[in-house]
């Protein structure tokens, strides 16, 4: 989509949730957002009803904690075929230059990370069908300007934790051919069964992840 800040109104085209929906024939239920933004909504759906979608109210960010227990609730009571969860509170106190919070914050992800693990080993078949990609929407910068982000080549300097039952468990990779944000949709398609699309821009599957 031709958007470059967060003013952008809802998207215009298909979605990744949208197509799992369709092409899976998928209930509503079964492919799920649980976000901390509202605006998340308008980002995961064209038209609203073709997913599940709990972002909050109002122009606002909740807090993630309300939002984590609405994400672990959903997946325990509807088992999603596919479920994205956004957090967000990391970056807030980033902005802020809340350093000390802005570690808090990312430890309780990691608490976090354990429960979803936790939850998922008690759900049988369910659980150990599961893979788990765990992400950031961006890098941040070195030094003082840790507060900051956008258009700098260091923000697009991410990482991916990957668990499931396709990943090699080879642990931290180290040289590795560049990856982008736009080789997870295809990896989760292929994880699905889908064809992923092909287009300028498209991503490829994760090897590590989905060979």
């Amino acid at each position: 989509q031709p958007c470059f800040s967060n003013d952008c109104g809802r998207v215009t085209v298909e979605t990744f949730p949208q197509r799992l929906a369709r092409e899976l024939s998928l209930p509503a239920a079964k492919v799920a957002t649980v976000a901390n933004w509202v605006k998340i909504a308008l980002a995961v759906e064209s038209s609203t009803g073709a997913t599940h979608v709990d972002a909050g109210a109002g122009g606002q960010s909740r807090p993630d904690a309300p939002t984590w227990a609405a994400a672990m609730d959903y997946l325990r009571r509807e088992r999603p075929r596919f479920l994205f969860i956004s957090l967000g509170e990391a970056d807030d106190r980033g902005h802020a230059g809340d350093y000390p919070g802005y570690l808090a914050s990312l430890r309780q992800y990691d608490r976090w990370l354990g429960e979803l693990v936790s939850a998922l080993d008690g759900m049988g078949d369910y659980g150990k069908r599961t893979t788990i990609l765990l992400t950031t929407d961006h890098g941040r910068g070195y030094g003082s300007d840790w507060k900051s982000h956008g258009r700098r080549p260091w923000a697009g300097r991410i990482w991916l934790y990957a668990r499931g039952p396709g990943v090699r468990g080879i642990g931290r990779l180290g040289k590795i051919p560049q990856r982008s944000h736009a080789d997870i949709r295809p990896t989760v398609e292929v994880l699905l069964g889908l064809q992923p699309l092909s287009c300028r821009g498209c991503g490829t599957p994760l090897p590590e992840v989905a060979p």
